[in-house]
């Protein structure tokens, strides 16, 4: 397969539905990333360059839009990315384990303002998933870049015996009602943020399985373990989690009701706990503002992402049993309870321990007296 003006440097992941290339662009040497399609129809090509001339009038740095689109060769579509300047959200996880608590809130808060901004044009992501999000800058201050947007209009729509969906997602971020074959908006995508915070407090994403339609079974029923329990010794968790609980709510009506009252919340908990630290600013479009410095550089390993794209039946959604919630309440229950008498234990060994340095002390102040 070769696309017509641009010189093939790396193929970096394969989903079922797409191939993400690094590549280069002749015409003047730039570094882009071409997103393969299989097939993809004129009408849904023509659905995604509108939107995209729509984001194209935010200016964002945040986010990574289509520059262009066309057909390889071969007959697939292609669609032209900017390259990101940094390495993905998932890759500095991986390298990092969770962020520290004002690199969560500078990136949550980046991703909220620019969904406000999306969502008040009537434009959703469907899919921000930490493979989604790239992080620009220095470490303890990226910048965020968002990728993808606009994608989910050119996924097809396959026969039942293969059993695919009409609407897609990455299994680890969709929302419950997406899960449950029910209709979705925008605050499918607030609900996304919520497991990138849990997952960046953490390192991993909350309901993640080895099977895809166990981890949309576990998005319908199953809750998360409290972050408080999961990083006890993490500043201001107790706050940020109320925030996320939010968030991750299964009923849509009991989340945040737009970007923009999430955004709130956030800023005000940021400018509570970390007013000394400074959220960076939108550059620009990404495709005009200047090169900024480079992160700590997270190597590649060049293999497919473990989470790949997934459809879902709308007219066949999946429905946990009674007895599947029950058992994966009863579990959800127990590992909670285990990381609560863990939390006791440790308290009891400390509280201990300084009484018997509080007694040593006393003694051995009493054998100074007495001598």
């Amino acid at each position: 397969m070769t696309v017509a003006g641009f010189r093939h440097e790396s193929t970096l992941w394969e989903d079922r539905v797409s191939q993400v290339l690094s590549a280069t662009r002749e015409s003047d040497g730039k570094a882009v990333q071409l997103v393969v399609f299989a097939e993809a129809s004129s009408a849904k090509i023509e659905s995604l360059l509108l939107e995209v001339s729509h984001l194209g009038d935010l200016n964002s740095f945040h986010i990574l839009s289509c520059l262009e689109a066309g057909t390889t060769d071969t007959g697939s579509t292609y669609l032209v990315y900017p390259q990101p300047q940094g390495p993905s959200l998932h890759e500095a996880l991986v390298a990092q384990g969770g962020l520290k608590t004002e690199v969560v809130c500078s990136v949550g808060l980046q991703i909220a303002r620019t969904l406000s901004a999306v969502h008040a044009m009537g434009i959703t992501h469907g899919d921000l998933s930490s493979k989604n999000i790239y992080l620009a800058g220095r470490t303890e201050s990226p910048l965020v870049q968002i990728s993808r947007f606009g994608v989910r209009h050119l996924l097809p729509t396959y026969t039942r015996n293969m059993q695919t969906p009409h609407f897609h997602g990455t299994a680890g971020v969709l929302a419950p009602e997406i899960c449950g074959g029910k209709p979705a908006d925008h605050r499918a995508d607030l609900y996304s943020l919520g497991i990138l915070f849990y997952e960046m407090v953490t390192g991993k994403a909350p309901f993640v399985s080895k099977s895809y339609t166990t981890t949309l079974k576990r998005q319908i029923y199953e809750k998360p373990l409290p972050l408080h329990l999961v990083k006890p010794g993490m500043a201001n968790i107790a706050v940020l989690e109320t925030i996320v609980t939010q968030a991750l709510q299964k009923n849509p009506d009991q989340r945040y009701e737009n970007a923009s009252d999430q955004l709130a919340d956030l800023a005000e908990f940021f400018e509570t706990h970390f007013s000394d630290f400074v959220i960076p600013d939108d550059l620009g479009s990404a495709e005009d503002a200047v090169q900024v410095t480079p992160m700590v550089t997270v190597s590649e390993s060049g293999n497919a992402p473990s989470e790949v794209v997934v459809m879902v039946e709308v007219d066949d959604p999946i429905v946990p049993s009674a007895e599947e919630a029950k058992q994966a309440e009863d579990a959800r229950a127990a590992e909670e309870a285990k990381q609560a008498e863990a939390v006791r234990v440790a308290e009891a060994a400390r509280v201990a321990e300084a009484a018997r340095v509080a007694e040593a002390a006393r003694v051995a102040e009493a054998v100074r007296v007495a001598e």
